[in-house]
C-alpha cells in the first residue's frame, strides 16, 4: 500500500470516462482506504464504480478482496464467486485466478472443504503445465491440503 498511496492523486487526475484509466485509480484509493482503517468506505468506492462497471472481474474481485478484510466474509465469497465462475465463460483471466483461490480459502475457513476442494481443483488443472517452482502453484496444493 505504502508504493500505491503517492500514486492516488497522480491516477485520480485520469479521464473520468476511460474506464481503463479510472478502474486502477478507484481500486488503488479502496486499497489505501482499506489500509487506513476505512475498509465499508473502500468496498462503497468499489460498489459504485461497479455499478457503472458490472462485467468487470477485477472489481468482483477486489470488492471480495476488501469484504473478507473487513471480516464480511459471506459477501466476500458472494464477490468473489461471480469473478471465479466468469472463467467458464471468459477463459483464463488474473481475476479469475485470485478470486478462485480466494474463494476457496474462505469455504475452507467455513468448514466446506469440498467446496474449498472444487476451486483449487480447477486451479491445479488449469495449471497442470505449470513449472513446479511456479509460486501459485504451491500456495493452491498447499491449501489443498489444508494448510
Amino acid at each position: 500500500i505504502d508504493t500505491v498511496r503517492p500514486w492516488v492523486p497522480r491516477l485520480e487526475a485520469m479521464d473520468p470516462n476511460d474506464p481503463q484509466q479510472m478502474q486502477p485509480a478507484v481500486v488503488a484509493r479502496a486499497l489505501v482506504m482499506t489500509a487506513d482503517g476505512r475498509s465499508r468506505e473502500g468496498a462503497a468506492l468499489i460498489e459504485s464504480y461497479l455499478a457503472q462497471n458490472p462485467r468487470s472481474l477485477e472489481l468482483h474481485y477486489y470488492l471480495g478482496l476488501l469484504r473478507e478484510r473487513a471480516g464480511a466474509s459471506d459477501d466476500a465469497m458472494a464477490s468473489y464467486r461471480i469473478a471465479a465462475q466468469a472463467a467458464n465463460v471468459l477463459g483464463p483471466n488474473p481475476a479469475v485466478m485470485a478470486a478462485r483461490l480466494g474463494l476457496g480459502r474462505l469455504l475452507q475457513q467455513k468448514g466446506d472443504v469440498a467446496g474449498a476442494n472444487e476451486y483449487f481443483d480447477a486451479l491445479l488443472k488449469q495449471w497442470d503445465k505449470a513449472d513446479a517452482d511456479f509460486y501459485m502453484l504451491q500456495v493452491v496444493k498447499d491449501a489443498r491440503r489444508g494448510g
